[in-house]
């Protein structure tokens, strides 16, 4: 085997000079590199962002929740179902498998109950008996599960008004409280609440049945960013409106006036400066950008330091 002697001096005229890059070029350079991959993470990590959910669905007492397949979350929990010819609630958008004619709805002695479906405003369905519900225990079988609805008797007047509302706040984001009508109280099951901010488009807060009501009232909030835009500081209008399935025509809407007012963070806990508050997702500088700013602090003092030795 044959192996060239590169030590020999003889033979140093022979290889090939390399040219060194300055240590300031060399900085330069690296820190132009990490720049261009930052801007390339941060229109990443805002083109991830800019892909949201519908901002009112959120879940919780934060927006309207995405129900589970079968009776709404409020007759699962206990709340009676007005009796007459309202209907039972069902939401399908979650159910695996439904087969529309496969729907049962069976009193307590287990004979069948004749009824017609429609579809709500939203997605969700109404098993509307043909003939008026007497109070009980009715049993609704979809998607291959079976659920028990209450019944109670027909209601004497069905309510006109949701009721009042009182902000709670100011806080960065929106809080207000509702006392529910009482008349209301009997037909949780049915309720649907929608909101309007500043008299823009009207979208469904809270889906049917979905409100969690305590001892008559309950706590809606609006998350401090969510998909469409920011509220800035300050007073702001919001209107709620509710409708109950199976029944002709919205309740009278109601008008609360609220403020929002929202601390400005920096950078240094991942949102920018001129973030705003309110209702689209807030800018976010990428997670990696600290972390490149030290390494391109780290990498310029070893150049500095191999510039020295190399002068020495």
């Amino acid at each position: 085997m044959c192996v060239p002697d590169l030590s020999s001096a003889s033979r140093a005229g022979h290889s090939q000079h390399v040219p060194r890059i300055p240590a300031p070029a060399l900085l330069a350079i690296s820190g132009c590199l990490l720049l261009l991959w930052g801007c390339a993470s941060e229109s990443d990590g805002g083109a991830r962002a800019a892909i949201g959910v519908n901002p009112w669905v959120l879940g919780g007492q934060t927006g309207a929740l995405t129900p589970p397949c079968g009776l709404t979350p409020a007759a699962r929990a206990g709340d009676s179902t007005p009796g007459g010819d309202s209907g039972i609630v069902i939401h399908t958008d979650a159910c695996v498998g439904l087969a529309v004619a496969e729907l049962e709805l069976r009193a307590e002695d287990g004979r069948s109950v004749p009824f017609d479906l429609e579809t709500l405003p939203g997605g969700a369905m109404l098993l509307r008996p043909r003939d008026p519900l007497p109070a009980g225990i009715y049993r609704v079988t979809i998607a291959g599960v079976e659920m028990d609805s209450v019944v109670a008797e027909q209601p004497a007047a069905l309510p006109m008004q949701l009721g009042t509302l009182q902000p709670l706040g100011p806080s960065c984001g929106v809080d207000v409280e509702l006392n529910v009508d009482p008349l209301l109280l009997e037909y949780l099951p049915q309720l649907k609440l929608s909101v309007s901010v500043d008299g823009g488009v009207e979208q469904t807060w809270f889906d049917y049945g979905t409100l969690d009501v305590t001892e008559g009232r309950a706590r809606l909030s609006l998350p401090s960013c969510g998909g469409q835009r920011c509220l800035a500081d300050g007073v702001h209008t919001l209107r709620v409106t509710a409708e109950l399935a199976g029944e002709l025509g919205t309740l009278a809407p109601v008008d609360v006036s609220v403020e929002t007012r929202c601390q400005r963070v920096t950078s240094d806990v991942g949102f920018a400066e001129d973030t705003g508050c309110g209702v689209t997702p807030a800018r976010r500088t990428p997670a990696g950008t600290s972390a490149l700013v030290g390494l391109w602090v780290a990498l310029g003092l070893l150049l500095a330091r191999r510039a020295r030795r190399s002068s020495a």
